[in-house]
């Protein structure tokens, strides 16, 4: 009976590191697909910019490029890594389907693509980090804070302040 549980255990985890590589793929494929097709073809550069890091494509190339590299490590180390723990049932039962997710991460993603001229980009990234937090599990009121408010506004506030970064600013932060 004991081996029949650990034979069960074994084909859950290699099911685990087969999703995760799947998932890593997929995540690095998408990455490239936005930095070599959406980002040059959606984010409009001044003809006065020269420099990559004083353009408005700089921020979205530095989180594509996050995204490839963690997606990478995952893709490693579904591979290579220690196998994953089973996973908890209740815990489990607990998160949400993959079909939810998919549907508001493909929410986050068209607000992102439609909405930076009309709600402005700092809004726009907190309620997009906080969906983002949310899908991924996170419950804790002062992380949802602390990262989903927080980080946001300081880089918002970083590339236009500091780097003079032109960002749609929306109705709330427009300067009149």
């Amino acid at each position: 009976m004991e081996t029949h549980d650990h034979a069960a255990r074994d084909r859950l985890r290699l099911r685990q590191r087969r999703q995760d590589a799947v998932f890593a793929v997929l995540m690095m494929v998408f990455a490239v697909v936005m930095a070599f097709v959406v980002i040059p073809a959606g984010v409009r550069v001044p003809a006065s910019v020269a420099h990559l890091p004083l353009s408005p494509r700089f921020f979205p190339y530095v989180l594509v490029g996050m995204v490839f590299v963690f997606a990478a490590a995952i893709a490693v180390m579904s591979v290579i890594g220690p196998p994953p723990l089973p996973p908890d049932a209740e815990a489990a039962a607990l998160r949400p389907r993959w079909p939810l997710r998919l549907a508001a991460l493909l929410a986050v993603l068209a607000g992102w693509v439609v909405l930076p001229e009309r709600v402005g980009m700092a809004p726009l990234a907190v309620v997009a980090t906080i969906a983002l937090l949310l899908v991924g599990g996170e419950r804790r009121i002062w992380m949802l804070g602390a990262v989903g408010v927080v980080v946001p506004v300081l880089v918002y506030l970083l590339f236009t302040e500091v780097f003079h970064v032109p960002m749609p600013a929306g109705p709330l932060l427009e300067r009149r």
